[in-house]
């Protein structure tokens, strides 16, 4: 069952609540102003140094048809004037395409707060386009709005989970960069001269039963991603993913680019997702001139007959266990060797 768009007023207001609590919890307050397009409001922010970000939820008078919930991530201390960095302003009730806030409920009645992808920036190159493009695929949902329109949305982040202040600040700050890229002219450049790059995922679980398991799960994964590329580009090699490859190792020679060992993550041990890895491996394995080295990286090791069917098809496996909600690798030398 896919998520469902909230439109009830007196949910909405709920979930706003919910977030504004989780987000304002042990913040220190500013009253100061913040800007925007065509103007500025006073506005009680609560700055979180846990999180080196600001929120703002206290509705400005011109907003008659939705909630105020925008983040930035200047320290407001003697500043006036702050500049938005990213909103998720949900409609007061009913449907609102033009706010890029969205309360959703699961299959459980469980509530989370998305994001269509809608950005404003203030110059050219800032859009939802642009920002669906750059932004890591998971966690994402197909939603069903009131119309019966299915859309993919962002998922921040599980209202009322312990991690959601960490999901918000995760999102304002790859709001933050993209903002950046596009404005340094850095987004362009990457896309035009080098298609690989690393976009770091959220982090969290990536395969369960339930809507909130399967957003669960891809923060789980994003953890496992982001701690191996981390790892691999501190040997000195050049790392990058996409849609389909969770990482990859490359090397770059006269503009051409060769994929020299591929990387695929599983977050469990079952048959399913041995399976899924395989077919991944083989797959953008023979989608390359010469089939780069297959690693399926595991939390544990698979069975002694499946390692070895394994080996047959030319698969290595990189096990890691987890500590302190943390991922830990032994020494990968052996899968670097030659790349």
């Amino acid at each position: 069952m896919s998520l469902q768009v909230v439109t009830n007023e007196r949910e909405i207001a709920g979930a706003v609540s919910i977030l504004s609590g989780q987000m304002t919890e042990g913040g220190e307050r500013f009253d100061t102003t913040v800007g925007f397009k065509g103007g500025d409001v006073d506005a009680a922010l609560f700055w979180r140094e846990d999180l080196s970000i600001w929120s703002a939820f206290e509705k400005p008078y011109k907003l008659e048809n939705r909630h105020w919930c925008v983040f930035g991530v200047d320290y407001p201390e003697g500043k006036r004037n702050l500049a938005i960095t990213a909103e998720i302003n949900p409609p007061l009730e009913g449907m609102n395409r033009r706010c890029a806030g969205v309360v959703l409920h699961d299959e459980a009645g469980k509530l989370y707060i998305g994001h269509t992808g809608n950005l404003r920036g203030g110059y050219p190159g800032v859009g939802k386009k642009a920002f669906l493009a750059y932004y890591p695929r998971e966690p994402r949902e197909v939603v069903v709005w009131p119309n019966g329109r299915y859309e993919e949305i962002i998922i921040v982040g599980i209202l009322g989970q312990a991690d959601l202040p960490a999901r918000v600040a995760d999102f304002v700050y790859e709001v933050r960069t993209f903002k950046d890229a596009v404005r340094s002219g850095e987004l362009k450049k990457q896309r035009g001269e080098r298609p690989e790059s690393f976009s770091p995922e959220f982090e969290g679980k990536r395969e369960g039963y339930s809507t909130k398991d399967r957003v669960d799960a891809d923060y789980k994964h994003g953890t496992v991603v982001n701690k191996l590329e981390e790892i691999v580009e501190g040997y000195g090699y050049k790392v990058a993913n996409d849609q389909g490859r969770d990482v990859y190792i490359y090397t770059r020679v006269k503009g051409v680019s060769r994929v020299k060992v591929l990387f695929e993550i599983k977050t469990d041990v079952s048959t399913t997702s041995i399976y899924k890895g395989v077919g991944q491996l083989m797959l953008h394995g023979a989608a390359q001139t010469r089939r780069p080295r297959s690693v399926l990286v595991l939390p544990g090791k698979p069975r002694p007959n499946t390692k070895e069917a394994l080996a047959k098809l030319g698969i290595e496996v990189l096990t890691y266990k987890w500590r302190n909600k943390q991922p830990v690798f032994p020494p990968i030398d052996q899968f670097l060797r030659g790349a």
